[in-house]
């Protein structure tokens, strides 16, 4: 006889990274930011948004997480952008077979 016991994982966290360059036909390195940091904004929640559907979430579970995600920004002196999205996500209980003890 086997018995499954459930273990509770520790919580993950999850990070995405995505960089930008500057576009060089801008006026300025501000100008230049601003569509640099929506692209690579952009493409970390779509990193992001695809490491949570791996894990099989509802959608509004993963609206809410990549809308409640720590950010950090670290810009370029020429306008390049680099951006770090990071959620804490419970891990997926695990089913352990174990053998079951006879009774004497």
């Amino acid at each position: 006889m086997i018995a499954l016991v459930w273990a509770l994982a520790a919580p993950e966290v999850l990070v995405a990274h995505a960089a930008q360059a500057a576009d060089l036909r801008a006026p300025n390195a501000e100008v230049a930011r601003v569509r640099a940091e929506k692209n690579a904004r952009g493409r970390a929640e779509r990193d992001l948004r695809k490491q949570l559907e791996e894990r099989g979430l509802s959608m509004e579970k993963l609206d809410a997480l990549i809308g409640s995600a720590k950010v950090a920004e670290n810009f370029g002196s020429d306008g390049s952008v680099t951006i770090d999205l990071s959620v804490t996500v419970d891990a997926p209980a695990k089913a352990h077979a174990k053998p079951a003890k006879k009774n004497p």
